[in-house]
C-alpha cells in the first residue's frame, strides 16, 4: 500500500514537471536570451507568434563559440577527450559549445527544431548535445559532416535555408515601410525617435518607464508618457504623430517596444566594452 502511494506521488511529481516544462516561454528581448546551448529553452517552447522573433534574435547573436583555456573533458575513464577551439574554424556558421555541459550543438537545427522527441538521434545537436570527440577526426565520416548530411534536403540543410529565408523574407518591417509614402515614413521615423529619446533619458537616469495608470483620463500616466506629452507641447511635429493623433498606426510606446530598445542599448554597451578590451 505504501509502495503504491509512493508511485502515485512520483507520478504526480513527474506530471507536474512535464506541465511546468510545457509552459510557454515569453520572449522579452534579445538582451534576455540564454546563450548557453545546454541551458536555453527550445524555440518550440515559446508562443507561436514569438518564435520568428526569437530565431531572428539568435541569428543576430550568432553561434555560441567561447574561447577557453581548457574545455571540459568527456568520455569514459582513461579515454576522455576535449573539445577543440579549431573546430569552430571548420564549421563557423553553426557549431556551438556549451560551457556548462561541455557538449557541441547546432544553431540552425536548434532554431527550427520541432520537438521530435520520439525520433531517435534527431535531438543530439539540439537538446542532448554531442560529446563523442573520437568521431570528429574520422575523415569523411566526421560526426559534424554526417550531421550536415550530403543530401541538400537533410534536416540541417533545410534549417540553413529556413534561416536564410527568415532574414530575407519580403514581409520585414523595412520592406513594408518602403510601400508607404514618403510622408508616412517620415512620421513613423519621428514617432520612433521620440520613443527612443524618452527611453534613453529614463534609462540613463535610472527611472521607471511604466506608470500605474496610463489611461488617457489619468492625471499622471507615468514618466514615459508624460515626457512624450512634454515634447509634444514644444514641438508641433511630434504632437501631430503621437498619442491620440495616430489611432490607426503603430504608436511605438508599448512595453515590448521599450524592452526591445533597452536590449539594443545593452548590446551597444557590451560591444563598446568588448572593443575597448579586445579579444
Amino acid at each position: 500500500m505504501q509502495d503504491e502511494q509512493e508511485q502515485e506521488n512520483c507520478s504526480n511529481q513527474n506530471e507536474g514537471e512535464e506541465q511546468q516544462s510545457s509552459r510557454p516561454m515569453i520572449f522579452r528581448g534579445i538582451d534576455f536570451l540564454e546563450r548557453d546551448p545546454a541551458l536555453r529553452p527550445q524555440v518550440w517552447q515559446y508562443p507561436l507568434n514569438q518564435r520568428d522573433d526569437v530565431r531572428r534574435a539568435y541569428l543576430r547573436l550568432g553561434p555560441m563559440q567561447p574561447k577557453l583555456n581548457k574545455y571540459k573533458a568527456t568520455g569514459i575513464q582513461g579515454k576522455k577527450r576535449r573539445f577543440q577551439y579549431s573546430y569552430f574554424s571548420h564549421f563557423p556558421a553553426w557549431l556551438e559549445y556549451s560551457v556548462s555541459s561541455g557538449r557541441a550543438y547546432c544553431l540552425f537545427c536548434f532554431l527550427f527544431s520541432n520537438n521530435m522527441k520520439k525520433r531517435g538521434g534527431f535531438d543530439v545537436f539540439t537538446t542532448q548535445g554531442f560529446d563523442r570527440r573520437k568521431k570528429v577526426h574520422d575523415g569523411k565520416k566526421c560526426a559534424f559532416l554526417t550531421h550536415m548530411g550530403s543530401d541538400p534536403c537533410s534536416q540541417h540543410n533545410n534549417a540553413v535555408r529556413h534561416s536564410q529565408a527568415l532574414l530575407n523574407q519580403p514581409n520585414h518591417l523595412a520592406n513594408i515601410l518602403e510601400v508607404k509614402s514618403k510622408e508616412e515614413k517620415e512620421k513613423d521615423r519621428l514617432r520612433l525617435k521620440a520613443t527612443i529619446a524618452c527611453v534613453k533619458l529614463l534609462t540613463f537616469q535610472s527611472c521607471a518607464l511604466r506608470g500605474h495608470d496610463e489611461r488617457p483620463q489619468s492625471r499622471n500616466r507615468g514618466k514615459f508618457l508624460e515626457i512624450q506629452k512634454l515634447l509634444a507641447e514644444f514641438c508641433p511635429d511630434i504632437a501631430a504623430v503621437i498619442d491620440g493623433n495616430n489611432l490607426h498606426v503603430c504608436k511605438y510606446n508599448s512595453h515590448e517596444i521599450q524592452t526591445e530598445i533597452l536590449g539594443i542599448y545593452a548590446m551597444k554597451v557590451r560591444e563598446h566594452i568588448r572593443a575597448e578590451i579586445g579579444d
